[in-house]
């Protein structure tokens, strides 16, 4: 699969469509209740789809706390850290200790 290395700031959620931002995001509610994107978060993939590896980082750090953190569950916050677990070992990296934590 292609990793992307494009700086994650060349892209904001109005380069996304509905659908598109749904995919790219780790929190988000099951499709048939989604509505509007502001109900999923976390966006770790580009338009098309392709991973992102700064996307990957920027949502670790914010899972982690930083930007303010994210609003969310205990429970959608653990299987977004442990899905970012599993898409730093795609990108062949060691994931943050904070987002190990979070992931039990």
């Amino acid at each position: 699969m292609a990793i992307s290395e494009k700086p994650w700031s060349s892209f904001s959620e109005s380069d996304y469509n509905d659908s598109q931002w749904y995919e790219a995001c780790l929190i988000k509610p099951p499709k048939s209740e989604y509505t509007a994107k502001n109900q999923a978060k976390l966006p770790v993939r580009e338009p098309d789809g392709t991973l992102n590896r700064n996307g990957v980082h920027a949502a670790a750090a914010a899972l982690a706390g930083a930007r303010g953190g994210v609003k969310a569950s205990p429970e959608d916050k653990r299987k977004a850290a442990r899905e970012l677990i599993r898409l730093y070992r795609e990108l062949e990296e060691e994931p943050p200790e904070s987002i190990k934590r979070l992931a039990e």
